[in-house]
């Protein structure tokens, strides 16, 4: 199921060999910037309570405000005008928890805009999650829906880090998954995906590999010394511990059933707390079309909690949404999957979604 290192080599050799093919190469001179923008700053907005802002070139600013009609928004203006808003987490009440990014991600010449927004924050391992959106134009000609999703512990020149020609940009999640090797009994583990953004979504990078990391005392150590690092989560796994793995472990345990058909209708849902919703009507070959709302809301068995890249075996990060969701699914075929068993505890239902439907 997974794959292991070659006991071969010798261990420094083995290290240097797994740095370069899961990191890279360090970007040169000529390669493209990633830019943190101004930090926050508190403003006093007409109709929230607590506003910060960021501002940025031609007189455009991006705000996170709440107020007690919401919980939480944020806000692109230009002069003073509202060119658009989107739900946003504010935990414990803050608006300065957010970072605005520029840079070339994919490579094209022109730039994106990237903002981080800090969700939450668990007690006990004090995991942070963050949400990503991604807006094609930092200049906002006209506003529309950025590309969105989840990583649990994030770092500025971590979760993007730039490699040659655009950014590599790594997912990560906690899971608690029984040990790759079997050698120890079932711990936490910190897994890592490789992605690319082009076009108004993430295209999985398949020459680099996923990657995971056991949480063990000297880890807790590290992570605790380096949480607010930029460079993490990779910094993170650039240890002799690390694991790569072949196959996805969520999707790791036993089918139980595999159903193939059609996405006939896509449409958008008012968003839920900080989260787009889709529904997503799906008419297997054989029986009645289905509707499903995605991202998961609740424990309904209509509800699907990921949806995955049939031709790479991939599953998108948590809470994943392209800016047009229309665009990636309607017409598709795909295959819907429960999975028995799996980390998530109890049976798991992933939407794999395949070509255009002939």
């Amino acid at each position: 199921m997974f794959s292991s290192h070659s006991s071969a080599l010798p261990g420094f050799i083995l290290l240097v060999l797994l740095t370069a093919t899961v990191f890279g190469a360090d970007s040169g001179s000529n390669s493209p910037k990633l830019i943190k923008t101004g930090s926050p700053q508190p403003v006093a907005l007409a109709g929230y309570d607590k506003a910060h802002c960021v501002s940025l070139p031609g007189q455009i600013r991006i705000c996170k405000c709440i107020s007690e009609s919401e919980d939480g928004t944020f806000i692109v203006e230009r002069n003073g005008k509202r060119l658009g808003k989107w739900p946003a987490s504010a935990f414990l009440g803050d608006t300065s928890d957010f970072e605005v990014l520029l840079g070339d991600l994919d490579g094209d010449g022109s730039n994106e805009l990237v903002v981080a927004n800090r969700d939450s924050e668990s007690c006990g391992m004090a995991v942070q999650q963050w949400t990503l959106s991604i807006f094609p134009n930092p200049w906002f000609p006209h506003f529309q829906p950025s590309l969105t999703f989840s990583v649990e512990d994030y770092g500025v020149f971590g979760t993007f880090v730039t490699a040659g020609v655009g950014v590599d940009i790594l997912s990560t999640e906690w899971f608690s998954m029984e040990d790759p090797k079997r050698q120890r009994d079932r711990g936490s583990y910190l897994l890592g995906k490789w992605w690319r953004y082009k076009s108004g979504q993430l295209r999985p990078l398949t020459d680099r590999p996923l990657i995971t990391r056991r949480y063990l005392n000297s880890f807790e150590e590290e992570r605790l010394q380096t949480i607010d690092s930029h460079r993490v989560p990779p910094a993170w796994f650039r240890n002799p511990s690390i694991e790569t793995l072949r196959i996805d472990p969520l999707i790791g345990s036993k089918k139980a059933r595999s159903i193939g058909g059609d996405i006939q209708k896509v449409s958008l849902e008012p968003p839920t707390n900080s989260c787009r919703t889709v529904k997503i009507v799906f008419h297997p070959d054989a029986g009645k079309a289905v509707t499903y709302v995605y991202p998961e809301i609740g424990i309904e068995k209509t509800s699907l909690r990921y949806v995955g890249d049939a031709a790479t075996g991939r599953v998108y990060p948590d809470q994943y949404m392209p800016s047009q969701p229309q665009e990636w699914l309607s017409g598709k075929r795909a295959v819907l999957v429960t999975y028995r068993d799996s980390l998530q505890g109890g049976d798991l239902q992933i939407l794999w979604v395949g070509p255009k439907s002939q």
